[in-house]
């Protein structure tokens, strides 16, 4: 589950299971499985397979059902729960983080996981994850065209399938006044469009009267970070995929870029989400709520309450539009798609395989995310079940339809949290101080930046992750409630 931050730097908290990925190289994992579609699997002797799946202590509720439900239908097989909780206990080791050592956790408590959250392409034809490609060509029953475009491919690598698509976590969404830019003669921001699309329109749509700032440009969720990022980009520049120790913030280029967003505040052309914050939106004076800014994301939207205290529904002509498509979104909004694993040790594949694939056709019980953020269905068939994506407005549908088809496959991110970190204190130094100096602000963030590097220099390696083959625990037996007596 994703939490909406309030604070300024909220955005580099998605971005911390990537930052501490270990590169390997694994074998591939079988994928001589062939089992024939619909017959029953047994364990030799006449007996009831028995499979585990793992899911959260709190959402045993919700699965626990679901499981009584296919075992009725599935009578050769049973489905007993097993608790993530329990089997990603430790997966923090010497205050490192390693989604490979938690997913290795996982597989080896169960037979079958839903999990997102640990899954990277690293793992990918590794022994930790059975390949589910053979399992979909030899289910004839099996639809792979009622999944959404891009959302089978998100696990789609090395020869194989590696997850099976359950839901998509809607991504952060750019919003913007439609009225702005029809009456500037601007073309509406469309999918695909770039940071620099983004930036020239701001500074298009920024009106002033004197020092009074009738119309802001963008409102940037990130309090400038995004902007930062979009001016080196313009200038050639990828922050993203550079090394921090290969990086020189006194450059000139880093210097020019932290000026023109230190002057757009100033002027105008982005403004500060924290306009946004509750004590504010209550006001019929936020510029969001009089049509005064151009672009904003639905982040900020959410935040918005009206003259009651309840969420603002707008009353102004709005339209939606994914983040610009490139790294910078990749880094700020990352794609989460929901996925159904089997692991790599199970000794009932086929079984394994029939539970959750029934899984992914079932409707998804809501499980409390807001605002922006929400679980869809990535079955077609599912979505007209539920209706969910029915009740969206159908430009916003358009947008999370093309991220979603667009979004590629699972990548490994990249990003050096102590450039990102020196960066984001050297944006909030300008915007907080229009005074200060670009150039000794980029000096301080520099020797930030070497000092965490020298940290890092002096602490121990992080382990090589465990990828040999895996072997999953035997489920403990389940015994159904008792009826209580009359």
């Amino acid at each position: 589950m994703r939490l909406v931050k309030t604070m300024r730097h909220w955005w580099i908290f998605p971005t911390l299971w990537a930052l501490l990925l270990a590169a390997c190289n694994a074998p591939q994992s079988p994928d001589s499985v062939t089992p024939a579609s619909g017959t029953t699997p047994t364990t030799g002797r006449g007996e009831r397979v028995m499979i585990s799946f793992a899911v959260w202590d709190h959402e045993r509720r919700v699965y626990q059902p679901l499981a009584d439900r296919f075992m009725t239908e599935h009578p050769d097989i049973r489905v007993v729960l097993a608790s993530l909780n329990d089997a990603t206990a430790n997966e923090q080791s010497d205050g490192e983080l390693n989604p490979l050592n938690t997913l290795r956790q996982v597989v080896s408590a169960a037979d079958t996981a839903l999990s997102s959250y640990w899954l990277t392409p690293e793992a990918f034809g590794t022994p930790l994850l059975l390949n589910l490609k053979p399992l979909m060509n030899a289910d004839a029953a099996f639809r792979r065209d009622d999944f959404f475009p891009g959302t089978i491919e998100r696990y789609t690598a090395k020869g194989g399938v590696w997850a099976l698509p359950l839901a998509y976590e809607t991504a952060p969404l750019m919003v913007y006044n439609r009225t702005l830019f029809q009456n500037a003669g601007l073309p509406e921001p469309r999918p695909g469009w770039t940071w620099d699309d983004l930036l020239t329109a701001a500074e298009r749509l920024t009106e002033r009267d004197g020092q009074t700032i009738r119309i802001y440009g963008f409102m940037d969720p990130s309090g400038g970070v995004l902007t930062f990022l979009g001016l080196l980009e313009r200038g050639g520049i990828n922050l993203l995929t550079a090394s921090a120790a290969n990086i020189d913030l006194t450059a000139p280029e880093y210097a020019a870029a932290l000026e023109r967003v230190q002057e757009w505040h100033r002027t105008g052309v982005l403004v500060e989400p924290a306009l946004a914050s509750d004590s504010v939106a209550v006001s019929q004076e936020h510029p969001v709520r009089e049509g005064r800014v151009a672009i904003w994301s639905d982040i900020d939207t959410f935040r918005l309450l009206d003259d009651n205290g309840n969420p603002w529904t707008p009353d102004i002509p709005i339209g939606y539009a994914p983040f610009p498509q490139g790294p910078i979104s990749n880094f700020y909004a990352p794609v989460s798609i929901e996925g159904l694993i089997i692991s790599g040790g199970t000794s009932h594949p086929e079984a394994a395989w029939r539970w959750i694939e029934w899984l992914s056709r079932q409707p998804i019980a809501e499980d409390g995310l807001s605002g922006p953020f929400q679980w869809l269905p990535v079955r077609q068939s599912a979505a007209q079940q539920m209706r969910s994506w029915s009740k969206l407005d159908p430009q916003i549908i358009g947008a999370h339809r093309w991220i979603m088809e667009h979004n590629g496959t699972l990548a490994r991110q990249s990003f050096d949290d102590a450039a990102l970190t020196a960066l984001s204190e050297a944006v909030s130094a300008v915007v907080d101080d229009p005074k200060a100096n670009a150039r000794d602000v980029l000096a301080a963030a520099q020797r930030q930046l070497q000092e965490e590097l020298s940290v890092r220099r002096d602490r121990k390696p992080t382990p090589t992750p465990d990828l040999n083959p895996v072997v999953v625990a035997t489920p403990a037996p389940q015994q159904a409630p008792s009826t209580p007596s009359p």
